[in-house]
């Protein structure tokens, strides 16, 4: 489930919008983590590697994006979520406060 009104909020740069939905589109349905690298990512979405981990920085800062670890990161519930809607209210409630402003 994506929130679409969400994502549209978010004021996303094109390198923004390319990073996220990779990044989307390798979250596996039942954990909501996504196992991709910077590597994966940058040859995907045609980008130099450093400006991948640019605009990765920036969507973490916005909250937009979770790294938990080197290659495994999670969206922010309130943007997308795989699973039951009960799942999800529980996901959103536990989840810090969105920040989609820039700074």
């Amino acid at each position: 489930m994506v929130d679409l009104e969400v994502l549209d909020q978010l004021e996303l740069s094109a390198a923004e919008f390319a990073v996220l939905t990779r990044v989307m589109r390798a979250v596996h349905p039942e954990t909501n983590e996504a196992h991709v690298t910077l590597q994966e990512i940058s040859h995907d979405v045609v980008m130099a590697r450093p400006n991948v981990s640019r605009v990765m920085r920036d969507l973490r800062d916005r909250r937009v994006l979770y790294t938990e670890a080197r290659g495994l990161h999670r969206v922010n519930p309130h943007i997308m979520f795989r699973g039951s809607n009960q799942d999800w209210d529980v996901a959103t409630e536990t989840a810090k406060e969105p920040i989609w402003r820039r700074a």
